[in-house]
């Protein structure tokens, strides 16, 4: 956490003033921060596999009960 927002709070290009973690100190040089964007194509993809992934969690939940009659 002490990293990242060392990162994004920087105005690059900028080299960062030693952050100290509990792994260590760590000197940064931010070149440059990349926004992510989303893509229609992306964004579908992301949503077939989030309801594929509950259609298959949901069909895993169903008992399915036949009764026979004569």
């Amino acid at each position: 956490p002490e990293v990242s927002a060392a990162v994004f709070a920087a105005k690059p290009p900028q080299l960062l003033k030693p952050v100290i973690t509990a792994k260590g100190v760590h000197v940064i040089f931010v070149e440059e921060i990349i926004k992510p964007e989303l893509e229609t194509m992306l964004r579908l993809k992301i949503l077939s596999d989030f309801l594929d992934g509950w259609l298959t969690q949901q069909s895993e939940q169903l008992e399915i009960i036949a009764k026979l009659t004569n």
